[in-house]
């Protein structure tokens, strides 16, 4: 049966890509899954579309299996737990996979920002043929609207699936479970559609009203605001659900959330709107064709100036300005560059991060989820405070810019090993001694310079306002080394000119370092800032700080010495043999 049905769709795609307009309409579809394009020169992850769709249908089948222990009426007995409506503890689980639909597929739209329109590549190859452009308009149309309903589906059909199914388990009737499904799938894959096509018509409306330069230039920077704010739905769905259900009307920022009107779309729909959520099912249908209708118009505007405008558009780093303005690197050499290595390299990994879309893009997440995650510790913080009085010193507060500093650190050591273009680093091989070389040195450098103006100029004065020069001082100096100890404890084994190395290879030691990075975060986070505190009581502790410092560093250098028998410079990350050898024929 099987074997017939694959048949039969392999003969009607032949068929239909004898076409001329849907060859077309595969080759834009393709285009979106292709790895990179040929003259960004990049080396990008293999990523096949069996892969990309199953990585992005995993999250949303964990999150899913993780709800088990709160739906199975076995679990609960067992603990002794009392009975409780379903629905009513589905809220805020609806809540979490409509703001989860909505992040992931803008984040996946954010990615594929550029590869929705033509490129230079696309009109050298069309432009000559003798297509009508509307043909062309409508092949890249058809394939946008199937890859955003493929991406819809398939973020979401793990939840639709096994979400429905937990809900029901002490509910075993089939119209009930069949009705939730129903609602359940429809409310998600809407808010899915509503994020993509938001960006889609986001996109057409720079494109329409701003230079092509201009559009370039801006369109970094508006990614980076877009990825910010998707995080920050995710992120409130910790918060959201409660404030819908005890108070009405809850607060105008939680009104105007699109999560909010897709889940009222779907307590709506499911007969569990209790007069609250009925207002935002209509707010959603209304909002949902709106943005699809604003995103048609404003393709169709755009497309024709877009496709038009391509052979004229000089492809050129549209940061290396700013750079230059405001990071005047030659000026500074001699004051904290040490070396021709460091001199050269520190420019050169600057530029790299201003100049790429694909750096300055991961950077930019990181910075989004760090400013998102010390937001809400500021809220937190807020939280405890009581109304006309001072602000006291709240460990909320104190705490809330190491979450963006640990995210700026780590944003920038993941990007380290993300190759910019493999082709062309012959030039490093042929000129740098692998053997003598100051790869971690001058990378701690970038990070430092990243993270200390944060310290200083910011946190510190705030710090100051807030509690006086001795409070601000101290977490200064505090988060300063705190943050020297986690950018050298990253580097201890970084052996690599920043971009210029392939991939590191997957091993089973990944997820645990993923682990690691988020225990680290909780850490680091906490520690640093209550040993802040703890010597701000008493000045006779400030005498311990300079021998913690000693004795980290101390340790640092002990383990730096533990991997010099690999001090080399590498260009290709290869996994560590599964039998090491004692090489003893080595002079």
């Amino acid at each position: 049966m099987l074997h017939a049905v694959r048949q039969f769709t392999d003969a009607r795609r032949k068929r239909l890509l004898r076409s001329p307009f849907w060859r077309l309409v595969a080759h834009f579809v393709a285009r979106v899954f292709e790895n990179g394009s040929d003259d960004s020169g990049e080396d990008e992850l293999d990523l096949g579309v069996g892969a990309l769709l199953a990585l992005l249908a995993v999250p949303g089948l964990f999150v899913t299996i993780l709800l088990l222990d709160k739906y199975s009426s076995l679990l609960r007995m067992m603990r002794g737990g009392p009975a409780f409506d379903p629905y009513t503890a589905a809220l805020p689980d609806q809540y979490f996979y409509v703001a989860f639909s909505m992040a992931i597929t803008g984040l996946v739209a954010v990615v594929k920002w550029q590869s929705i329109f033509p490129d230079r590549r696309d009109y050298t190859n069309l432009a000559p043929l003798p297509l009508p452009t509307r043909n062309i308009f409508m092949a890249n149309l058809i394939a946008v609207l199937a890859i955003a309903v493929l991406f819809a589906v398939d973020i979401n059909v793990a939840s639709s699936l096994l979400f429905p199914f937990f809900v029901h388990l002490e509910l075993p009737v089939w119209a009930l479970f069949i009705r939730f499904a129903a609602v359940h799938a429809l409310s998600v894959i809407l808010a899915s559609l509503f994020a993509f096509f938001g960006l889609f018509a986001l996109t057409g409306l720079l494109m329409t009203v701003l230079p092509r330069a201009v559009f370039r230039a801006v369109s970094l920077y508006v990614r980076v605001a877009v990825i910010v704010y998707l995080i920050g739905l995710l992120v409130t769905a910790s918060t959201v659900p409660h404030l819908l259900t005890a108070a009405h009307p809850p607060p105008l920022w939680v009104r105007l959330l699109p999560p909010v009107w897709f889940l009222g779309l779907a307590r709506s729909l499911i007969g569990r709107s209790d007069g609250i959520f009925v207002p935002y099912a209509w707010i959603a249908i209304k909002a949902f064709a709106g943005v699809c209708l604003a995103a048609l118009v404003l393709y169709a505007l755009s497309y024709r100036r877009h496709f038009a405008l391509v052979p004229e558009a000089v492809e050129k780093g549209s940061r290396e300005g700013l750079l230059r303005r405001w990071l005047p690197v030659r000026r500074l050499q001699g004051l904290f560059l040490r070396g021709p290595f460091q001199r050269a390299f520190y420019p050169f990994i600057l530029t790299t991060l201003f100049r790429s879309d694909k750096h300055s893009l991961f950077f930019g997440a990181f910075f989004g989820l760090g400013v998102v995650l010390t937001s809400q510790r500021i809220a937190s913080g807020m939280n405890h405070q009581h109304a006309g009085s001072a602000l006291s010193l709240n460990g909320d507060l104190l705490s809330a810019p190491m979450l963006l500093i640990y995210c700026m650190i780590l944003g920038l050591r993941f990007a380290f090993e993300v190759p910019a273009d493999l082709r062309a680093n012959w030039i490093h091989r042929m000129l740098v001694d692998t053997g003598k070389h100051e790869a971690a040195v001058v990378a701690r450098k970038v990070i430092l310079s990243a993270v200390l103006p944060v310290i200083l100029l910011v946190a510190m004065p705030m710090y100051i306002r807030a509690w006086g020069w001795q409070v601000g001082l101290t977490q200064a100096l505090v988060m300063v080394s705190a943050a020297w100890f986690l950018a050298e404890y990253l580097l201890v084994k970084f052996r690599k000119i920043p971009f210029t190395c392939s991939y590191p290879h997957w091993s089973e030691h990944t997820i645990f370092s993923v682990l690691l990075c988020v225990l680290g975060m909780l850490v680091f986070s906490t520690v640093p800032t209550a040993m802040g505190q703890w010597m701000l009581e008493s000045p006779l502790r400030f005498l311990l700080l300079p021998p913690i410092i000693f004795a980290a560093y101390k340790w640092l250098a002990h383990l730096r010495e533990e991997n010099e028998y690999a001090s080399g410079l590498i260009f290709e990350d290869q996994p560590e043999p599964a039998l090491e050898l004692l090489n003893l024929s080595r002079n």
